[in-house]
């Protein structure tokens, strides 16, 4: 967490000299609580330019005005830009203030990692509008998919795709998208690459969508 990180910082002295010359020290972000929410500039800050691991869970951070604080920063382009792996949280629904960092459509260049979790609720129809040219690592969990706008990262960078407890039948149409980027997917990344699909439904889940 941010603060837990800035606590550290404070110790003393030698260790507050330590932790801001190592940017790579503020490099992985977790924004949980307001008080994280708070400290995220300064963090970024301290980051010194290089690449970016932000993790952001909603249930914590307290009001919505909190929450577009931290999308707004984080869009703009000086961290944008370097942002490497984003993670998305959210127990319920992911909340209204949340979406732009993946709506409205911006291009993040250096996006690996684009992961999108809920733990007990649905996100229905979750229609992302960014660009992540380089994305390798997709994670869905706890949504439904609008086909239009998901199969566009079905890239030729893109290595592996989990999909968990998303609708069947878009999931499905999803992983069918694949065929028809598979040879410019084997041409850029090379035989070794390995692709790695999980589709990990329940079993009853599975079975009632076959009734339908």
């Amino acid at each position: 967490m941010v603060s837990s990180r800035d606590c550290l910082a404070r110790v003393c002295a030698y260790w507050r000299a330590v932790a801001l010359d190592y940017p790579t020290f503020w490099a992985h972000i977790v924004v949980r609580t307001s008080r994280d929410a708070a400290l995220l500039a300064i963090a970024l800050e301290r980051s010194s330019g290089g690449v970016l691991d932000v993790e952001l869970c909603d249930e914590r951070i307290s009001s919505a005005v909190e929450q577009r604080a931290v999308v707004e920063t984080l869009l703009a382009p000086e961290h944008r830009l370097r942002l490497i792996r984003l993670s998305v949280k959210y127990t319920n629904m992911m909340p209204e203030s949340l979406l732009p960092l993946l709506c409205a459509g911006d291009v993040f260049p250096a996006l690996h990692d684009l992961v999108i979790q809920g733990t007990y609720g649905r996100l229905p129809y979750l229609a992302p509008s960014l660009e992540a040219p380089s994305l390798r690592t997709l994670v869905l969990s706890g949504l439904e998919l609008v086909l239009q706008s998901w199969h566009t990262f079905i890239t030729p960078s893109l290595e592996h795709l989990c999909l968990h407890v998303v609708q069947y039948d878009d999931s499905y149409r999803l992983l069918n998208t694949i065929p028809s980027a598979a040879p410019s997917f084997a041409v850029s990344s090379g035989i070794s690459t390995l692709l790695t699909l999980c589709r990990c439904w329940a079993m009853e889940y599975s079975r009632r969508s076959r009734l339908v």
